[in-house]
């Protein structure tokens, strides 16, 4: 069929050297161009396989959100991560780990924190602080990278200059899920990278009505 089309196109007027010269130069550019068009399509289709998931995790460590702040102490004590009372309060949980770090979806984390709404466990951050900007770069796009073939991710507008990736994710029922590579104030008063990963369930989330 290929050299059928090939032969409209040559002048009866040209020589049989130059019909057939013409004509493998019109037959490669016809197959390249149908190469061309299969793997263009092929990409399309591969593109609309992809899945993402509309299911924002819920469970970390065994528990839910929801739990009490004893179900949150006791699940994350038997993964090795102890509490830091001094950091901590009746709104908030902060674990950093019995060793250096502690893994969480095949990535390492330094500490975590966990946010209480009337003593119910409402909100996850895991915290990874290095000590220069290209290295939170880099465990920036690992992290990403991980969550942007599970979920659709939304680019925040970058609205500071401490701040140098923001993405996030909300879902109809309630759940959100946060990454982003920043410049921020540490527990200590000073200034550090981060690479922070949160996931919350506002649902649980109730205002306090203490003044």
């Amino acid at each position: 069929m290929l050299k059928k089309i090939c032969f409209t196109f040559v002048s009866k007027n040209l020589t049989n050297k130059k019909k057939q010269k013409i004509m493998k130069k019109l037959f490669l550019l016809l197959t390249l161009s149908l190469f061309t068009l299969s793997f263009v399509n092929a990409q399309e289709e591969k593109e609309e396989e992809i899945v993402f998931s509309k299911n924002i995790q819920n469970t970390f460590f065994g528990v839910k959100f929801g739990a009490s702040r004893e179900e949150v102490i006791k699940a994350f004590e038997e993964e090795g991560l102890y509490l830091e009372n001094r950091y901590s309060n009746k709104d908030g949980l902060f674990f950093v780990s019995s060793r250096k770090s502690f893994s969480f979806g095949g990535l390492n984390w330094g500490s975590v924190r966990v946010a209480l709404s009337n003593g119910k466990f409402y909100a996850i951050q895991f915290a990874y602080s290095p000590e220069n900007k290209e290295t939170a770069l880099s465990q920036f796009g690992n992290v990403f990278s991980a969550l942007s073939s599970k979920y659709k991710m939304n680019e925040e507008p970058i609205k500071d200059a401490n701040t140098y990736k923001d993405y996030y994710l909300m879902s109809e029922d309630g759940k959100y899920l946060s990454v982003s590579c920043k410049k921020d104030e540490s527990n200590a008063g000073k200034m550090r990278y981060y690479v922070l990963l949160e996931y919350g369930d506002g649902t649980f989330y109730k205002p306090s009505d203490e003044l």
